[in-house]
């Protein structure tokens, strides 16, 4: 919802016509335009570190299966790397927030693809009211 808002205040902001001077605009714009950042920035933060520990699960997995093939070469028991390699490969290590919806990259596309879409149909709103 905060993604929502502040962009839309930014945009309201600059159509601003009862400000009383134009440094009053642009600093109404700036305060927007840095929330606007602050809440983008929260939804990176929370992202990114769920989406690399997915990415170093499946490298984790990669890896054990390479050590499991050369095990014998390389001096190393497979009845202590199979239990490991199992547990990587069937215990998917996601963060599904009450199994809803797994936190990922396409996760925050959508988001934004979201408040992109409700910005230009609350925009389009505003410019019909507007000429009635």
């Amino acid at each position: 919802m905060l993604l929502l808002v502040a962009p839309y205040n930014v945009i309201a902001a600059t159509l601003c016509t009862n400000c009383k001077n134009e440094q009053e605009r642009y600093v109404s714009i700036g305060v927007h335009l840095n929330w606007c950042l602050l809440h983008l920035s929260h939804l990176v933060v929370l992202v990114e570190p769920c989406h690399w520990l997915l990415k170093q699960r499946e490298r984790t997995s990669r890896l054990l299966s390479k050590l499991v093939c050369h095990a014998d070469r390389c001096g190393l028991s497979r009845m202590t790397l199979d239990p490991f390699l199992l547990q990587t490969q069937m215990h998917n290590c996601t963060l599904a927030p009450c199994g809803v919806f797994t936190i990922t990259r396409p996760l925050m596309a959508s988001v934004l693809g979201g408040v992109t879409t409700y910005l230009i149909i609350i925009i389009q709103f505003q410019t019909i009211t507007e000429t009635i």
